[in-house]
């Protein structure tokens, strides 16, 4: 047996009857059992994590996830407020672009103003507001019961009467307005032959069917004006006659024309400046929609209201009014302080815009409405709120 072994001393009843081959193994593995080493504080030792150091872990922990908590909470808080604030301002953008560009056009006539030309509205109106176009531009402050028509007057009732009930306290803004660009008619320029040249518009999905024909549509009312005179009818066809757009206006569609002569088919009876318009009637109104939120909505000629944006609270109207006679404003005057709507130069809108989620602030914020007219008050909820000022000026009013 190797010297070098440390002797071990066994019990003699194990090493009895054991060859001298068999205790020569025995030491060798208990040498190499001895041999390891064993720290000397012991195995109980190194046995686990005490009850001690793992509670000073856990509040350790604690104290850490708490530290993240309060980093992260307000982090979050700011990201649902820039949200919030994000969806008033894109909204706050669309609508005053949309409702800039709806009424500079109002009663945009050619190259005169509608209160300086004669114009003849040939369609069957028999009354309704969508196809008067008796008002150029007419607004009223909600308050219960909308008017049923009369001398001036637009029968608000009836055009409204399949959509949305318009909340009171505020603005309805109805207006006559073009649509695109004014085209000029070709010779002979007589109320039986109305022809444009072809620019090749096919872009614009007609109601009935197909596309546009330089641009226009079967359906579309549409003015016929020149620097002197105009006439308000309804398209009943339009095709292509030698390379150019011929309309024409009989009486069949809705509303349909009233007089399919004019009786001005000889001769060129419209000036040089002669343009075919595209008309129609806008009427805009807050209300609320299907799900209870208010909404404002935009109203074309006799179509169903089209909800433009939720969440908007308020819409007031002022208008810059002519008083003397030189073009320019001389005063803002609210819907029932305006005598004539002709002398109206430019329309000044307010809207109140709130984001979609509620929750946002730690307190309800306060505004005066109606131009700062009103009493300062808080909003009903915490949601993000902005008031929205913008003042348009009409096209062909100001020259």
């Amino acid at each position: 047996m190797d010297q070098s072994l440390k002797v071990v001393e066994l019990p003699q009843s194990l090493c009895n009857g054991m060859s001298r081959a068999c205790r020569a193994v025995l030491f060798k593995i208990l040498y190499i059992w001895r041999s390891i080493k064993v720290p000397r504080y012991g195995l109980r030792r190194i046995a686990g994590v005490g009850l001690v150091e793992l509670m000073i872990a856990m509040a350790l922990a604690m104290v850490l996830m708490l530290g993240i908590i309060q980093v992260y909470i307000p982090s979050l808080k700011t990201n649902d407020v820039n949200r919030g604030v994000s969806q008033v301002q894109e909204k706050a953008r669309y609508l005053t672009q949309i409702l800039a560009k709806d009424i500079r056009m109002a009663g945009y006539s050619g190259c005169m103003t509608r209160a300086d030309i004669e114009v003849d509205n040939v369609l069957n109106h028999a009354g309704s507001a969508a196809w008067e176009y008796e008002n150029d531009l007419y607004s009223i402050l909600v308050n219960g019961t909308l008017p049923t028509g009369g001398a001036g007057i637009p029968n608000l009732n009836s055009l409204l009467a399949s959509d949305a009930t318009p909340t009171d306290g505020n603005s309805l803004l109805l207006f006559s307005s073009a649509i695109g660009d004014a085209i000029s008619l070709l010779p002979p320029k007589q109320g039986a032959n109305l022809t444009v040249s072809d620019n090749g518009d096919t872009s614009r999905a007609c109601s009935g069917g197909g596309n546009s024909i330089g641009g226009f549509c079967i359906g579309d009312i549409v003015m016929l004006a020149d620097c002197s005179k105009a006439k308000i009818f309804q398209a009943t066809n339009v095709n292509i006659v030698a390379s150019n757009v011929r309309i024409e206006h009989a009486a069949s569609g809705t509303p349909g024309n009233s007089t399919t002569s004019w009786g001005d088919n000889t001769g060129d009876l419209y000036s040089g400046d002669s343009e075919l318009i595209r008309k129609t009637t806008l009427t805009y109104f807050v209300a609320n929609n299907v799900d209870g939120v208010s909404s404002l909505f935009r109203k074309s000629d006799n179509d169903t209201a089209l909800e433009l944006a939720s969440n908007v609270y308020s819409f007031r109207t002022l208008y810059g009014v002519d008083t003397v006679g030189q073009k320019q404003v001389t005063v803002y005057q609210d819907e029932a302080s305006v005598s004539n709507w002709d002398d109206v130069i430019s329309v000044r809108i307010e809207l109140l815009i709130g984001s979609d989620e509620t929750g946002l602030l730690d307190e309800p914020q306060r505004f005066s409405l109606n131009f700062g007219n009103q009493a300062e008050a808080a909003m009903a909820d915490t949601r993000y709120y902005q008031m929205v000022r913008s003042t348009v000026v009409l096209r062909n009013r100001t020259f």
